[in-house]
């Protein structure tokens, strides 16, 4: 995923020298350099069929992502949602999304939240395998899901990470609604037998 994202970059890089040398050269010397901009619209046609062909592997990508990875990327369930609409429809047009979701923007709150939740993904996936569950949990509840793991009680981990003891009570109940999904999945999560 993370060369595709790289390569999309690239593409659209290519793309605004390609258009910014068209303008310039096809206003200031139309007839000086008509052979350079006819190449140019060339190359520029090339690179955004390049630029399809990326965007349809991108999406072919996620659409094959498990449950578990959407859930240990850790997607808002508005974010699940845009994304599966997205996919489900197979189209390009956000602006449809969004009238499927009823959104009134024209396509942009729907682009908005997918982008956000690629970005996600993207970051999930080029973890190694032991930080995958980090970035499901923010830094706090990980460390309390360390001490859970540990066997230690309420009033030692609010002591050790200098908490108060509703704060680890809270923390360890978002764990848990975090975690449990995981284990009904069967994805193998170290010490999630340990906080059940």
């Amino acid at each position: 995923m993370s060369t595709i994202m790289t390569d999309l970059a690239q593409i659209k890089q290519s793309d605004e020298a390609l258009t910014s040398f068209i303008r310039t050269y096809d206003s200031v010397y139309p007839t000086e350099f008509s052979e350079q901009v006819e190449d140019a619209k060339y190359f520029r046609s090339n690179v955004r069929d390049q630029k399809k062909i990326i965007q349809r592997k991108k999406i072919f990508e996620v659409s094959t992502m498990t449950e578990a990875d959407i859930i240990m990327a850790g997607l808002t369930t508005t974010e699940q949602i845009v994304l599966s609409t997205k996919l489900n429809m197979r189209t390009n047009s956000f602006k449809e999304v969004d009238k499927v979701l009823g959104y009134t923007t024209s396509g942009s709150t729907s682009y908005n939240i997918y982008r956000k939740a690629i970005r996600k993904i993207e970051n999930y996936l080029m973890l190694p395998e032991d930080q995958k569950l980090k970035r499901l949990l923010s830094d706090q509840q990980y460390n309390i899901f360390e001490c859970m793991i540990k066997g230690m009680k309420n009033k030692d981990i609010a002591e050790q990470l200098g908490c108060s003891l509703g704060t680890v009570k809270t923390s360890k109940n978002r764990i848990r609604a975090k975690v449990l999904p995981l284990n009904e999945l069967s994805i193998p999560v170290k010490g999630v037998n340990e906080i059940i």
